[in-house]
């Protein structure tokens, strides 16, 4: 009976042993990250309306949708896809609701994926039409165009070279139309080092004026997530200065590379898969995942107030060179856009960040009543890199060197535009010692005797030597007796 209720137990715990490992797997999947990525673009979140017509058109896959194309005449919505979720097809929808208590003639053209206008003609088609001739809505017709050629009827031998359709009718009042056009991604095409340029962005339009006034645009960027979270990772920031010969970063000084804070904070590191920084005045978005073809930004004002006490900053901003840059930003991240240090390598999540030296000291001594000069080995560089003077109302000089009493002595030097400082220590080394005779008398020669002090260890050697004798003798003696006593 035992044996039995040690194999009942036994199956038991393998058993649910087994369901936490169905419940991990599940929740495994439901963790996976989106096949569609919108970010905080702010453009194409709703549908235009115009008119009383509302209308877009977008791309779905696996259930999840991009952004709506959206109107406007400066900027285009954006969404990335990703293309690590093997996503083998993928459907455009186009809609159109009517939102009047009136029926309405409509004429509206989309377009399918293309590559944007700045691809070159080399660049192969990244997406193609999928499927048969389209259901037109009621009421309404669809036209064909193939090659960019004239809108006319289907022909089934040129499906894949469908590049737009042409929606015309009447649309009732209250009634909407929803029209899905299945893709095909030939991703033997991509070049993930291409990520965000012009051959890995589709471009889909609507038109609803025949003309450019009337158009809504949505880029669809085919890339994939980087797989380094930069926001939690453990590493250091590693602070770099200007580039060799041979185009490889210079590392800083390591007393500066301990200084740098942990890069760490969700607070300081920024994602910008669609650059919406440079368009919207430095508002700095906070998106989730960083894809190929991004960008991140650093918060700098942690790493400027790590290192300003020894003599370095940040870079200059490019567009007001009297003030540093508030946020560094890379390029856009491609596989190779790994930056080459001199004589090491970023380690797996780590970013490095421009700096600059703004102080310099070196430390030196000087003899007994010599004269101090406060702007000896001392440098300042300016903005543009350029030397000031140590003496200048930019340079803020704290401490002073006595040098009529040997010692060590701190100087601060603080380049006050950046409150940038280094300490510089002028150490006063003690002159001769000679005795002066008084009254004109012959002086007594006088012997000192001085007793010379054991050195560090010196005294516990000492004892250990003398505890070891007695420990010897005591050894002997007792060896002695035994031997007269036998």
């Amino acid at each position: 009976m035992k044996i039995r209720t040690n194999k009942l137990f036994t199956l038991l715990i393998l058993s649910f042993v087994t369901i936490i490992m169905a419940f991990g797997s599940i929740t495994n999947v439901n963790a996976a990250s989106s096949t569609i990525f919108n970010g905080e673009w702010p453009l194409g979140k709703t549908e235009d309306v115009k008119d009383g017509l509302q209308v877009g058109t977008y791309m779905s896959l696996n259930g999840e949708n991009s952004f709506f194309s959206t109107r406007d005449t400066f900027m285009k919505a954006h969404s990335d896809l990703d293309v690590t979720s093997n996503p083998s097809s993928v459907d455009q929808i186009a809609h159109m609701k009517n939102t009047t208590g009136d029926d309405k003639d409509v004429t509206v053209d989309y377009s399918l994926p293309a590559q944007s206008s700045k691809a070159t003609s080399t660049d192969k088609q990244l997406a193609v039409y999928n499927g048969s001739e389209l259901k037109a809505p009621e009421g309404m017709t669809i036209k064909y165009s193939f090659n960019k050629s004239a809108y006319g009827d289907w022909d089934a031998t040129k499906a894949n070279q469908l590049t737009s359709i042409q929606v015309k009718g009447t649309l009732k009042a209250g009634s909407e139309f929803k029209i899905t056009m299945p893709l095909k991604l030939q991703l033997e095409n991509f070049d993930i080092e291409q990520a965000y340029f012009p051959a890995s962005v589709l471009e889909i339009t609507y038109d609803i004026e025949a003309g450019a006034s009337g158009m809504g645009y949505l880029q669809v960027h085919l890339t994939k997530p980087i797989k380094s979270d930069y926001k939690t990772s453990s590493q250091h920031y590693l602070g770099v200065l200007k580039k060799n010969a041979d185009g490889a970063y210079i590392k800083a000084p390591e007393k500066i590379q301990k200084l740098l804070p942990v890069q760490n904070s969700a607070n300081e590191i920024y994602y910008d898969n669609f650059d919406v920084y440079d368009y919207f005045n430095g508002k700095m978005p906070n998106e989730s995942n960083l894809y190929y073809g991004g960008r991140f930004y650093i918060n700098l004002k942690n790493i400027q107030d790590s290192i300003r006490n020894d003599g370095y900053s940040t870079l200059v901003d490019l567009n007001d060179t009297s003030k540093l840059q508030e946020f560094y930003f890379s390029g856009y991240v491609t596989v190779n856009s790994t930056p080459k240090i001199e004589n090491d390598a970023l380690k797996p999540g780590q970013l490095h960040v421009s700096l600059r030296e703004v102080v310099n000291t070196k430390d030196y001594t000087l003899p007994l009543n010599s004269k101090w000069d406060n702007t000896k080995d001392v440098t300042v560089y300016d903005h543009l890199e350029k030397t000031v003077a140590v003496n200048s109302k930019d340079v803020k000089i704290t401490g002073k060197v006595d040098t009529s009493k040997a010692g060590q002595y701190k100087v601060k030097y603080t380049y006050l535009p950046d409150n940038v400082s280094n300490t510089q220590v002028v150490t006063v080394l003690p002159g001769p010692h000679t005795d002066k005779p008084s009254n004109n008398k012959p002086s007594k020669k006088v012997t000192v005797v001085t007793k010379k002090l054991p050195k560090t260890g010196e005294k516990d050697t000492s004892l250990m030597a003398i505890s070891g004798l007695v420990l010897l003798s005591g050894l002997t003696a007792a060896y002695v007796l035994n031997r007269k006593r036998a």
